[in-house]
């Protein structure tokens, strides 16, 4: 019997306690990263764009030639099956971030044959992205480069995150909350560790060249919402330097939305004040779409003592 706190999860056409959620230790995707994965976030328990999310999932699968053994609609079926099979815990943690995670299966095939598949939610870490909305995150780029698509299509959703993750540790090696804002080899700015990057300029908003980025469901997300609020974007090559000339900054992801940048390598973006004004303009665009204010969910989780505290660190 599961504990009530657990989470459930699917694993290879079960449902199981997280604790009981198992694969092989000859998995491909243990041994070299042979998988591809998604990653959406319910908003009042309802999963947002799983269908955007899905399909750039697919598409993954179908550039590595990973075969997942399941439909579109039955990945959607089990998706949705796990967050209601976690929906008692939802009052505990305001929302979950679910994940999709193929691999191409074990190295020996004779105890399980074909792929690895799960699907799992975890708790949105709402006091992280709470402080990070108060306060903002301070980026830095780093020495290691985004890997070109010459060598691996940023397009799909590769589980082997190395390269992002040598990238980060640098940038985390003077400050442990800095967060990595990435560039290609002709140091153009691409993405972050986990989440793609966007800044503003004279009231138009900026999207890095996405032939070397990961394309976002949440960036994808902001450039619609930007249609429709009539505001121009620009897709281009950006240096440092243009975001250092910025009004403002900004991470996305799919968890948080939203995670503003008050600085790149030590350079005040703007005035430094967080949100800037087109960032909370997406922001309340995403809390209309969950039928909520999405930061102020975050800041709930926040003791009065916490709130004071990231309030004055602005």
């Amino acid at each position: 019997m599961a504990d009530s706190q657990e989470f459930i999860v699917y694993v290879n056409g079960e449902m199981v306690p997280e604790s009981k959620a198992m694969i092989s230790a000859l998995d491909r995707g243990y041994r070299w990263g042979d998988a591809v994965y998604d990653t959406e976030r319910t908003f009042g328990g309802k999963v947002f764009r799983l269908d955007a999310h899905l399909d750039r999932l697919y598409r993954s699968l179908n550039y590595t030639r990973i075969n997942p053994g399941l439909t579109w609609e039955e990945m959607e079926k089990v998706t949705l099956d796990v967050v209601d099979a976690n929906k008692h815990l939802l009052d505990q943690y305001g929302d979950f971030n679910v994940h999709q995670v193929v691999s191409r299966g074990n190295l020996n095939q004779e105890f399980h044959a074909g792929p690895n598949v799960s699907v799992y939610a975890r708790p949105n870490p709402f006091k992280q992205f709470a402080k990070q909305y108060i306060q903002g995150v301070r980026a830095a780029t780093s020495a290691t480069r985004r890997t070109p698509p010459e060598s691996l299509s940023p397009k799909a959703k590769i589980a082997n995150k190395m390269n992002h993750f040598v990238s980060d540790f640098e940038a985390k090696q003077a400050d442990p909350e800095m967060w990595v804002l990435m560039l290609d080899l002709n140091g153009n700015v691409t993405e972050g560790m986990g989440s793609n990057f966007m800044f503003v300029k004279d009231g138009r908003l900026k999207v890095p060249n996405r032939r070397h980025v990961l394309p976002g469901i949440t960036m994808d997300t902001i450039m619609g919402y930007a249609d429709n609020m009539g505001i121009p974007w620009d897709e281009a090559d950006y240096t440092p330097h243009d975001v250092y000339m910025a009004d403002e900054a900004f991470f996305c992801t799919s968890t948080a939305c939203i995670i503003p940048a008050k600085s790149l390598n030590g350079h005040t973006i703007g005035d430094g004040k967080v949100p800037g004004p087109m960032s909370n303009g997406f922001l309340a665009a995403f809390s209309e779409a969950a039928g909520f204010d999405v930061v102020e969910q975050a800041i709930s989780f926040l003791t009065p003592e916490e709130k004071r505290e990231f309030e004055a660190g602005r």
